[in-house]
Order: C-alpha cells, then structure tokens, then sequence
C-alpha cells in the first residue's frame, strides 16, 4: 500500500501504550508533517511610510476664482452648452474665473514655457 501525503497513522488502541510512547509517536507525525508541507513565505517587510502632501490652504482671492469657475460650469449646465467654443481657450478661462485676457495669456504663456 502506498503512502499518500494526507495520510495520518492512527494510533493503535489495542496496544496499551504509554503516555511517554505515545507522545513519541505524537511528535514523529508532527516531523514527518511538517517535512511534507512546503514552508511558509517570510512575512512581509515593513513599507516605509510615504509622507502625505499637506494639505494647502487656500487664501480669499483664490476662494473666490474657485467659486467663479464653478458658477460658471454650473450656468453652461443648466443652458445645456458651452458659453464659449472649447476651441477658444482664453475666452472661456477669462468668463470662468472672471480675470482679464492678458492676465490669463500671460499665466498660460509661463505655465507652458516651464
């Protein structure tokens, strides 16, 4: 008869067996058990903390840029369409945030140079 890797000797009970005897056998199963099941993986390695961005705080002037732009967005949504072609870049930045088109050409024209 073949031994298969699952196979677990039982213990004879007709033989009166002694404690120290049978805690033997114990430990020789334990042994051979451990041989035939492949050893676990080490644990993993500790990741080192990644520092979060902090969060900015955003000034009043800035505050209300951001309120202009989403005002803006919401109007086209509820007139269902572009206050300005998507084509035309500057016109619908300087509607958005309320700034002047030299203002916006200029912050576009040192934003792309970088």
């Amino acid at each position: 008869m073949e031994a298969h890797l699952h196979d677990v000797p039982v213990l004879s009970t007709l033989q009166p067996m002694h404690i120290h005897q049978q805690q033997q056998n114990i430990n020789q199963i334990n042994i051979q058990h451990q041989q035939q099941v492949e050893p676990l993986p080490p644990p993993p390695e500790h990741k080192p903390k990644v520092d979060k961005k902090k969060k900015e705080a955003i000034d009043g002037q800035a505050r209300e840029i951001i309120f202009k732009v989403i005002k803006f967005f919401e109007s086209e949504k509820q007139n269902r369409g572009y206050a300005f072609p998507v084509e035309n870049v500057v016109k619908r930045a300087c509607a958005a945030t309320g700034l002047s088109e030299s203002t916006i050409k200029r912050i576009k024209k040192g934003r792309t140079a970088r």
